[in-house]
């Protein structure tokens, strides 16, 4: 974790957005390293569900150390929402 919070509880009563992380490239790509802790946004292909973005991590090494690190987003959802139930 290198800014803000890590997820939220979850909880599949809540009317309240469900939470996000990103990494940090993600961040220098999408938002030229600006501040996203709090920033809102919708994923058509969940449903338009709504997410606010809680922490920025930091990048991981997916294949290999002479990869670059790729923009990468984490959901944080509730038990038993896979795949990606909608909310009443």
């Amino acid at each position: 974790l290198v800014a803000g919070e890590w997820c939220p509880p979850a909880s599949s009563a809540s009317k309240a957005p469900f939470g996000a992380m990103v990494n940090k490239r993600l961040v220098e790509r999408h938002a030229e390293g600006a501040n996203v802790i709090g920033r809102s946004f919708r994923l058509s292909s969940m449903s338009n569900a709504t997410f606010r973005i809680t922490g920025v991590v930091g990048d991981l090494v997916e294949d290999n150390h002479a990869t670059a690190p790729v923009p990468y987003l984490y959901t944080c959802l509730p038990p038993g929402a896979w795949p990606f139930l909608p909310r009443p």
